[in-house]
């Protein structure tokens, strides 16, 4: 029995290195989109708030010292995806300056190229592959769910789905926020799961700690948390209905555990 357990995890790995394998081969042919060239813009924040320690250029600025096209792109896009983008460049050696400049949605392509609005080939690929590890990642999580909550023959097919749906492929191999969102996302379920499996009050922190992570990736990400939240402040409830018995004790346990999320999220 041990050794048919253990050979399942070992085609378990093998289904999800052959997933992560297929993610990163297309890594090349991926369509360009003007996002890209945005996001990885905006990973000069990176070298300005972690190597330069310079928060005044990142930081809101009323008076108009700081651009207010750079103030509003941060405050429209996650904070996650540019960071991980500039730590990735920075490890590479590539300059802050040398990163390209944002997408000019008000020009033509060739605008874009000769002004310097395209990252070149290095630049985007690093960013691509960041990107698609975090899809990857995201995929390993949906696995794990998939075989807690239902069944393995379910989260083979499931996952299969995932990677092959062309929307998450497409722009998870892109260098946008759909990495970082799709990881964060799968992140704060995964914890769920792992919560109502276990009922640890330590489950609440890593909740908390999911849950901001993946509203920093993508701010839609706030609506399936705060959802999440509410599944979990019923749930006792529910609980106390089927057993015709009001289990104050749970109820108590589970408010204070999600207010202890709440405030790490």
């Amino acid at each position: 029995m041990q050794y048919l357990r253990e050979k399942i995890l070992w085609i378990d790995g093998l289904w999800l290195i052959l997933l992560a394998l297929y993610i990163v081969a297309g890594i090349s042919n991926t369509p360009f989109h003007g996002d890209e060239s945005t996001v990885i813009y905006l990973g000069r924040d990176y070298y300005h708030q972690f190597i330069e320690g310079d928060l005044s250029q990142i930081r809101y600025d009323e008076t108009g010292t700081i651009s207010a096209t750079d103030q509003h792109l941060r405050l429209l896009n996650s904070a996650i995806s540019k960071n991980i983008y500039g730590w990735i460049l920075y490890q590479n050696g590539i300059e802050r300056d040398v990163i390209n400049e944002q997408w000019d949605w008000g020009a033509d392509y060739f605008y874009n190229l000769n002004t310097n609005r395209i990252p070149d080939t290095s630049i985007l690929e690093q960013s691509r592959l960041a990107s698609s590890m975090q899809l990857i990642i995201a995929t390993v999580a949906l696995f794990m769910i998939a075989i807690n909550i239902t069944n393995r023959p379910t989260a083979y097919i499931t996952s299969l789905y995932f990677v092959l749906n062309p929307n998450i492929l497409l722009n998870g191999r892109r260098a946008m926020t759909e990495g970082s969102h799709l990881m964060g996302l799968m992140l704060v379920f995964i914890v769920a799961v792992w919560i109502i499996s276990q009922r640890k009050w330590w489950g609440y922190i890593c909740l908390g700690i999911a849950a901001g992570f993946a509203i920093a990736s993508k701010h839609p990400n706030a609506i399936i948390t705060a959802l999440i939240f509410l599944a979990f402040l019923t749930l006792p409830i529910v609980e106390s209905i089927q057993a015709r018995q009001l289990h104050w004790q749970n109820i108590r346990y589970t408010i204070g555990g999600l207010i202890v999320a709440g405030m790490l999220t």
